[in-house]
């Protein structure tokens, strides 16, 4: 698979997440700069400094050859904030008579809730938005830059992309692999959204292209912004990269079944309903607690972990689920092979397919997916690579458990028919690039002041 080019033309990628990162949010970037260049497009990648990243990967395989910026973060309002309430040290001076505050205490969390959201806004990662302007408007002249794109979470990497459109007027190719406001953003005050709403806005008008990894997400983006044409919204799903089948010990020896999941488990990703599934089925005496083991691969956000034991006593106390820390990429994807049953947990995620799910779909083994209807649902029941249950409903989650015990594994030749093509990085690379030619032809025939 190839595109014929002339000539190899520079684009500059901005994405807050990239390896040595070990969110999974620098995948799909890595993944788009490795295959670029087959189709006449040299990535420059601009992101943070290594120093500033929560916690670091070193298994991510790196991209040869790849000219990767990292710049420094700015201190931001938040920062300030917190770096004063350690000087002035938590709590006050104990020594004076505590005041009585003239606001009930809802409406005092209110105000500290704006407060915070204000010190924070546009963004918690606002503070890479000027050091990365600085070092991409260098590169631009520098490097001859001929486009852009920009991947989000965080949307900060949009907002440096908006300004370089501004004031470049380069084809710009913005690529989301979240929703901008999305739902676990509800709880954020009124005027956090409306603010937000209308930079997305911004930044969706200026792009030439908006680039959705879930078709649910393209069709929302239609819907917000019907006066657009439709073609400037492209669907560009995750993918996978095909890496060797090893093995991670992770069950008891003997004939158990494993089931794995791999990833962390938080926010509306509950588990307590598929243990209360797994519970119900032991009791009915329709699974032996000798023959299986659960398998929780990464962390557990600590109240989703405790619903799910207070839940589901009995499962528990069998020893049938196992909670295991966090593991670097490269054992995560080796203990792949080594279950049964691959399981995801989406819960109320419904306009996003987890990247997981392609690296489980790369393996053959069955899928069982806890959540409600939406991106992933949809996908599994299209290619067939597993089912799902509704994640509120544990006796829909008990018989769906049952059947995808039944399910086959597909063989790495059948995985290689059945979704090369579609997911595989590659494939999806040589998409990526085409719209990027397409746009650039454009603008070689109409050109812009």
């Amino acid at each position: 698979m190839g595109i014929e080019t002339t000539s190899v033309v520079k684009l500059l990628v901005i994405s807050h997440c990239f390896p040595p990162d070990a969110q999974v949010g620098g995948l799909r970037v890595t993944e788009f700069c490795r295959y670029l260049p087959e189709f006449g497009i040299q990535p420059i990648v601009l992101t943070i400094d290594d120093k500033y990243r929560l916690r670091l990967d070193q298994t991510f395989s790196p991209v040869a050859g790849l000219h990767v910026e990292r710049t420094e973060v700015e201190a931001t309002r938040m920062d300030w904030y917190r770096r004063s309430k350690a000087l002035l040290g938590v709590g006050g001076n104990s020594s004076q008579p505590a005041k009585v505050s003239p606001v009930t205490p809802a409406r005092e969390g209110l105000l500290r809730r704006n407060l915070i959201t204000l010190l924070q806004f546009p963004g918690p990662d606002s503070g890479w938005y000027r050091p990365a302007i600085r070092a991409a408007e260098k590169l631009i002249w520098e490097e001859s830059i001929a486009g852009i794109i920009s991947s989000s979470p965080p949307v900060v990497s949009h907002r440096i992309a908006r300004h370089l459109k501004e004031k470049f007027n380069l084809p710009w190719l913005a690529d989301f692999r979240d929703p901008w406001t999305a739902p676990q953003h509800r709880d954020k005050p009124a005027w956090w959204r409306r603010a937000n709403q209308r930079m997305e806005s911004r930044c969706v008008r200026a792009t030439d292209r908006v680039i959705c990894n879930t078709e649910l997400i393209r069709q929302e983006f239609l819907r917000s912004y019907p006066d657009l044409p439709q073609q400037k919204f492209l669907t560009l799903t995750n993918g996978y990269v095909t890496f060797p089948g090893a093995s991670l010990k992770l069950a008891n020896a003997g004939n158990q079944i494993l089931l794995l999941h791999v990833g962390d488990i938080y926010r509306l990703r509950r588990i307590d309903t598929f243990c209360i599934a797994v519970e119900k089925l032991l009791k009915a005496g329709k699974l032996d607690a000798t023959k299986f083991r659960i398998v929780l691969l990464g962390t557990t956000e600590p109240k989703l972990e405790a619903a799910a034991r207070e839940a589901a006593p009995e499962l528990f106390g069998n020893g049938c689920v196992e909670f295991r820390n966090r593991v670097d990429r490269d054992e995560a994807l080796r203990a792949l092979w080594q279950a049964d049953l691959l399981l995801l947990f989406q819960g109320g995620h419904v306009l996003q397919i987890p990247a997981k799910f392609y690296e489980y779909l790369s393996t053959g083994k069955p899928i069982f997916a806890v959540a409600q209807k939406g991106a992933l649902t949809d996908l599994l029941e299209e290619t067939g690579a597993g089912i799902w249950a509704d994640s509120e409903k544990p006796d829909e989650i008990a018989a769906g458990l049952l059947r995808a015990f039944a399910l086959p594994s597909f063989s790495p030749g059948e995985v290689q028919q059945r979704w090369y093509e579609r997911f595989h990085y590659r494939s999806l690379t040589a998409r990526l690039a085409a719209c990027f030619h397409d746009l650039a032809a454009a603008r070689e025939t109409h050109p812009r002041t």
